[in-house]
């Protein structure tokens, strides 16, 4: 991730190197353009490696999480859970929590990730870039996300509630 993070941020800082010497070129148009280019596709190329392999622990988690809900099932005793539960319910059930692991858990990690690490980069450029004030401001910055984010967690725990 932070090798990911960091091409990123290499790119916009080439950008930036890029558009700064365009008064008095040292080098080529093409020279600052294959330098881009190298920085963009290894970026590029650090996405997909690490869209294949979240997919793939994804892909794995999916399996033993399958099996372990199959066994628990196959060996729960049969007249004190399956008297009182429906088997449609516990096949809806089954197939919610898989389709939630497969479809939305490793998208939503990688984003999390993803983002944790390109705020990181952020705040640090800023720091370089920018004035000392950067840090104090992004505290500040955090604390007001952190409270709308509890407001928000605890309106969405509702609606979650409502929609089961």
């Amino acid at each position: 991730m932070f090798i990911f993070t960091s091409l990123q941020t290499a790119s916009n800082f080439w950008l930036s190197y890029w558009s700064d010497s365009a008064d008095h070129p040292e080098h080529s148009q093409g020279f600052y353009l294959e330098i881009y280019l190298i920085l963009s596709i290894s970026y590029v190329s650090l996405c997909f490696l690490r869209i294949t392999l979240l997919n793939m622990q994804s892909l794995r988690c999916s399996r033993q999480i399958h099996k372990d809900m199959l066994t628990k099932i196959i060996r729960a005793p049969v007249n004190l859970f399956f008297d009182r539960v429906p088997v449609g319910r516990i096949l809806n059930r089954l197939t919610k929590d898989l389709t939630m692991v497969d479809s939305f858990l490793a998208s939503a990690l990688g984003s999390v990730a993803v983002m944790f690490f390109m705020l990181a980069a952020n705040i640090f450029v800023c720091m370089i870039v920018g004035s000392a004030w950067t840090f104090p401001l992004s505290i500040v910055f955090f604390i007001i996300s952190y409270k709308i984010q509890r407001m928000y967690m605890g309106l969405n725990r509702e609606v979650t509630r409502l929609g089961k």
